[in-house]
């Protein structure tokens, strides 16, 4: 979950704190829309009233996947090359925390040597 991320650098805290902005903006106005259909069907709501009100928020998710949809794609391709990975490695009987830890360094970037050295005890690594 985006909040049980810990990013380092201030600019990724900035950003974090900016998309979980943007989630909860969009869940409060889709909270506002359900209460507007529900007092719209008890005849407690002008449907041009709730018509605009789903116009704009749907203009607001628009603007926001224009913004980030590189962003959004780029993580779900990485999630699926994850998923893929750990697959293959569990199929190729590396499963357990190996798997995890190689799929995450091939998907990362890193190297993997650098990935399967948190496996070892802190003893061997010189840490």
């Amino acid at each position: 979950m985006l909040r049980d991320q810990r990013p380092n650098s201030p600019e990724a805290i900035v950003e974090q704190e900016a998309q979980i902005s943007d989630y909860e903006r969009m869940r409060a106005e889709l909270e506002r829309i359900r209460s507007m259909v529900d007092a719209f069907t008890t005849g407690n709501e002008k449907e041009a009233k709730l018509t605009k009100s789903v116009k704009i928020f749907s203009e607001g998710v628009q603007n926001w996947w224009n913004k980030k949809h590189v962003d959004i794609l780029t993580r779900t391709f990485d999630m699926g090359l994850f998923t893929t990975a750990v697959g293959i490695c569990s199929i190729a009987g590396a499963g357990g925390k190996m798997s995890v830890l190689v799929s995450a360094a091939l998907v990362g970037g890193k190297p993997v040597a650098q990935a399967l050295k948190g496996l070892l005890p802190k003893k061997w690594t010189g840490d």
